[in-house]
């Protein structure tokens, strides 16, 4: 949150904080925990990561509905070589044959 005195921001940003400090204490781990494991799991294989990523796209299992298309986007001149290659090994299946029996007759990619 964005507030004109930085003082009053600061103490907000403190409570917030805190908040979470405390939720964490009670084991209430949440989104804070899948963030986390998701930042390891980037850590020790990006392919490996964005590969599960869009497995999981595909399969309709994650609740952000841009990561397809944002994973094909960003990736495709940095590493999407490798990313297919892994992709193709965890799940025994072509990238593109996935997309194209995940998707509704009628479009084509």
């Amino acid at each position: 949150m964005l507030l004109q005195n930085p003082h009053q921001q600061d103490a907000e940003a403190a409570r917030e904080a805190l908040e979470q400090n405390e939720s964490l204490r009670k084991g209430n781990f949440g989104e804070f925990e899948e963030a986390l494991e998701a930042v390891v799991k980037y850590i020790y294989s990006p392919t490996k990561y964005f590969a599960q990523m869009l497995d999981e796209c595909l399969k309709g299992t994650t609740r952000d509905k841009g990561a397809l298309i944002r994973i094909l986007v960003s990736r495709a001149e940095v590493d999407m070589e490798d990313i297919l290659l892994a992709f193709n090994k965890r799940y025994g299946v072509d990238l593109k044959n996935a997309i194209r029996q995940s998707i509704p007759q009628g479009y084509y990619i």
